[in-house]
């Protein structure tokens, strides 16, 4: 499926960890880049494999950056009423790179036309529920990164503050 939710639980424990550091906002920008081609493919009925020209190492690279310019040309041009921070570089590259090739692993583990190396099926082949490894992998990411997420909100909060 393309744009999955799935792949966003590796951002957003990304995020929970390390907060300013990492923008979740470009990270799912790449994942969606990255997914063009599935999806269109998917949409037209087409009887060629999902995965052929952005699920490999050099596209994503490609895709990496093609996600960083956008967010640089978005900054540039966006209304006023979207008042985030500015991505810096640094923190802009390793999301957009994070988001591209962290897709091609978990897509790796999950579907069989992209040829990933074997360790990687003995994980998608366990099954826990109605879950394969790879979404039960990517669930307890989601889960994880929301949990540390709001400890850390929490311990931050005025109420908190007042208690130590």
């Amino acid at each position: 499926m393309p744009f999955t939710p799935f792949h966003l639980g590796a951002g957003i424990l990304a995020k929970s960890v390390l907060r300013k550091r990492f923008s979740l906002m470009v990270f799912t920008l790449s994942q969606v880049l990255i997914d063009i081609e599935p999806g269109y493919k998917m949409f037209t009925q087409s009887q060629e494999d999902l995965h052929v020209l952005t699920h490999n190492l050099p596209a994503a690279i490609a895709i990496s950056l093609l996600a960083a310019g956008l967010w640089i040309a978005w900054e540039r041009i966006r209304p006023a009423r979207y008042t985030q921070a500015e991505v810096n570089l640094p923190v802009l590259l390793f999301s957009a790179f994070f988001g591209t090739l962290s897709h091609l692993f978990l897509d790796g583990m999950y579907h069989l036309d992209m040829r990933m190396p074997q360790s990687q099926w003995q994980i998608a082949q366990t099954t826990y529920g109605a879950l394969s490894g790879t979404e039960a992998i990517c669930l307890m990411m989601t889960a994880s990164g929301l949990i540390i997420f709001s400890v850390a909100t929490l311990a931050k909060s005025p109420s908190m503050q007042k208690m130590k």
